[in-house]
């Protein structure tokens, strides 16, 4: 099937990439996939034409954003009885979902655009069950499905090339627990509770992954609880290396916060790593409890 994927994420930006990741899924299941992006330009948003060469044969149509091209992609759909999915990225709505449902102001532009799209829509894809309750409660009806589609599985395919113990001078009967994220947020959390497991468990080692200057204050924080010698903070690493170190460590500790999405839960369930975590809204219907 020839799909055209549509974004107004510039091809280079962090929400192409994402988009671009489902292309290659696509291209593994025996598909064709064709990107439609648009250009970066310094004097902000300006207007250019879709090649025509590129729409033609198209058999079905699948948008990023609720702007723009996510509106192009509709229009073809419509107008060529072509099925459309519209990935809904959860921070269109966040600010709105973060609030009570009595305090809840009446939908903003964005959000008022999001949701046409997805009620055009033949499909809606979600990241977590938070946001699919969501448009339940202001009553879409477009079916909607829990898609991952931050997540590369291609990544954890390849023979593994890196080595995680090796890589951060740990025994090689060292059992890895992994966190990847935010660590001004969650760092300290995560350094207190490995404490506790020090004295039980002598094998256990805690590795956070994660840069900025939070990586620098737990270093100090680690030295003062007396755990230092068992914690590694490698700092940002190539996301090559991650697929290998989900799959190396032997639990992934996640701190939810109250982002829509948990790519690092995600990325653990591909690589068949157990997760330990906390309840959070983004966690709704992807991890239960045992």
């Amino acid at each position: 099937m020839r799909i055209g994927l549509f974004s107004d994420h510039p091809p280079t930006s962090p929400g192409a990439a994402s988009l671009l990741r489902l292309g290659e899924e696509l291209e593994r299941l025996g598909h064709r996939s064709i990107a439609f992006f648009r250009p970066r330009s310094r004097v902000g948003i300006r207007v250019f034409r879709l090649p025509r060469r590129g729409l033609r044969g198209l058999e079905a149509a699948i948008s990023h954003t609720p702007f723009s091209l996510g509106r192009t992609a509709g229009r073809i759909a419509r107008r060529n009885g072509l099925p459309h999915l519209h990935l809904l990225q959860g921070r269109w709505l966040e600010p709105w979902l973060s609030l009570p449902e009595p305090l809840r102001p009446p939908p903003g532009p964005v959000v008022r655009r999001a949701l046409a799209l997805v009620r055009r829509a033949t499909w809606a894809g979600v990241e977590s069950a938070r946001v699919r309750d969501a448009l339940l409660q202001v009553g879409i009806r477009t079916p909607i499905h829990l898609l991952p589609w931050e997540t590369s599985l291609a990544a954890f395919s390849p023979p593994q090339g890196h080595d995680l113990r090796r890589d951060l001078a740990l025994p090689p009967t060292a059992r890895v627990l992994l966190h990847v994220g935010d660590l001004s947020r969650s760092g300290r959390f995560l350094l207190g509770a490995f404490r506790a497991l020090v004295g039980p468990w002598p094998e256990a080692f805690l590795v956070l992954v994660g840069g900025g200057p939070a990586a620098e204050e737990l270093a100090g924080e680690a030295q003062r609880l007396g755990v230092s010698p068992r914690i590694r903070l490698p700092g940002d690493i190539d996301p090559a290396r991650l697929p290998d170190y989900y799959r190396q460590a032997d639990v992934l500790l996640h701190v939810p916060g109250r982002a829509p999405k948990a790519t690092p839960v995600l990325a653990a369930m591909a690589a068949g790593l157990p997760v330990v975590t906390t309840p959070g809204p983004a966690l709704v219907g992807l991890v239960e409890p045992g």
